[in-house]
């Protein structure tokens, strides 16, 4: 009897005459088997947080024995992998976002909200982006004078690449034909995702172009060996043309616009003279800078537009003008030295110091020449220093898709610290003033801007290709 009563008491007691208890699962009435497994319990702990610009790793745990994962809502620059479960890249944009993590296994899936908060961060990632026909090569200018490379992407413009500016997260390419007819490409390229926005083929030709500082307005020139002296006013959001301005001369080429964005300046190869142009009218409020060759080639304004620095064809130096008047103040040429070896003009590259207090030109193939300007308007620009280039700018451009020959070209980092020859690479430190470095890529073109980024987006860029006075700076 005692052991009858034994048998029910455990077969009673037994999982079987009860809810079958979790991991266990109802079989045949009264009978409960084990499960194989049960779903995965996230858990890894549920608050993380990064920096946007730095590397960033997360790692999803859970109990029994997960075969995969998942995380949906990652801010941009993150990702998982499924198989392991680590979240991990670099984070582009501060905030805090709620990630949906997910374990799963035969048994099912375990779900859990991770607070994920990135930080903004105070650093500035400062990069050159130099363009080849072809390609784009970005250095890191934060570590000059190490030559550090951060990327090199591929570019639809082995035709031959003109200009280049940057506004905004967008840099605006112009390539192809730069002369009568059909054949000129403006490329709009998303520096966020690194990727085409839009590549128009325009119904004339292109050159070197400018935007306005609030990315509205871009004036495209119709190309230095057209016979007009048209420029076109584009939509940076499409590239559709808008109205266009004529200058009356002919072979349309460099173009300046200052930051107020009142006023454009188009320089034309083949008539000698520099038109200021009135924004957003598209008329002409006057031309001016009759220079002694006859030729306008590169050019920079000040930013305040008191003062205009030219170049010209045949003159080794250059020439300072008056805007409000148009009046030559004064033509500067280095004793000792004379035009030769180049290719179109003795000083194919010209800029102004952010401060707005020193000239910085190329004297081609060799030297580059920096004037005193704090003189103006009554005393004379003065020599305070010639640079030797370590790479002389000589020989043709490779790759080159059109007008290979080796012209040169100058602007400043956007701290006034270095100084970029083009078709050279030399990086001149202008603290001593002495050549500190050189960017391979930039040996052959004379295509190359700076653009900054902090958090993930632009905070600043040049709108020209030239530098002057007042360049945008990161907040």
């Amino acid at each position: 009897m005692r052991s009858f009563l034994a048998v029910l008491f455990v077969l009673f007691t037994s999982p079987a005459f009860a809810e079958c208890a979790t991991g266990w699962t109802e079989v045949n009435v009264p009978l409960c088997q084990q499960n194989a497994s049960a779903a995965p319990v996230i858990n890894s702990p549920l608050t993380a947080t990064g920096t946007v610009g730095a590397a960033f790793s997360y790692t999803i745990t859970a109990t029994n024995s997960p075969t995969s994962f998942n995380a949906t809502g990652l801010p941009g620059g993150l990702s998982v992998n499924t198989s392991t479960g680590v979240i991990s890249g670099t984070p582009t944009t501060a905030g805090t976002t709620n990630v949906a993590l997910s374990a799963t296994n035969s048994g099912g899936t375990g779900t859990a909200t991770l607070a994920l908060t990135i930080n903004a961060t105070s650093t500035v990632a400062r990069y050159e982006y130099v363009l080849n026909d072809g390609s784009m090569t970005v250095y890191d200018i934060n570590k000059l004078p190490s030559v550090s490379v951060v990327k090199t992407l591929n570019l639809p413009t082995s035709s031959g690449t003109r200009g280049v500016v940057a506004c905004g997260d967008t840099m605006y390419i112009s390539y192809g034909q730069d002369g009568n007819g059909s054949g000129g490409h403006i490329l709009s390229w998303n520096l966020i995702s690194d990727s085409i926005n839009y590549d128009v083929t325009l119904p004339f030709g292109i050159d070197s172009h400018s935007i306005t500082r609030d990315c509205s307005k871009i004036y495209m020139p119709e190309g230095e060996l057209a016979s007009n002296g048209l420029w076109a006013e584009l939509n940076p959001a499409n590239g559709a043309v808008l109205g266009t301005i004529n200058t009356g001369g002919t072979g349309p080429h460099n173009t300046y616009i200052p930051s107020a964005g009142t006023h454009v300046y188009m320089g034309t190869r083949y008539t000698g003279h520099l038109t200021e142009g009135n924004i957003p009218a598209n008329t002409v409020a006057t031309s001016f800078a009759s220079t002694t060759g006859g030729t306008v080639r590169p050019f920079v304004v000040s930013d305040d537009e008191k003062y205009a620095f030219v170049t010209d064809s045949g003159i080794l130096g250059f020439q300072t003008y008056l805007v409000s008047s148009g009046a030559k103040l004064f033509s500067s040429s280095p004793a000792g030295f004379t035009c030769s070896g180049s290719a179109s003009a003795c000083s194919h590259g010209i800029s102004l110091c952010p401060d707005g207090t020193k000239v910085y030109f190329i004297d081609i193939p060799n030297n580059v020449h920096v004037y005193d300007v704090t003189g103006l308007p009554s005393s004379a620009p003065t020599l305070d220093a010639s640079i030797t280039l370590s790479h002389p700018v000589s020989g043709n451009e490779s790759p080159c898709g059109y007008d290979c020959g080796k012209d040169g070209w100058l602007n400043f980092s956007l701290d006034g610290h270095w100084v970029f020859v083009g078709d050279s690479g030399d990086v001149i430190d202008t603290t001593t003033d002495t050549v500190v470095a050189n960017l391979p890529a930039m040996n052959n073109t004379r295509k190359f801007i700076e653009v900054d980024f902090k958090n993930g987006h632009v905070c600043a860029s040049m709108t020209n290709r030239q530098s002057s006075s007042n360049p945008e700076v990161c907040p």
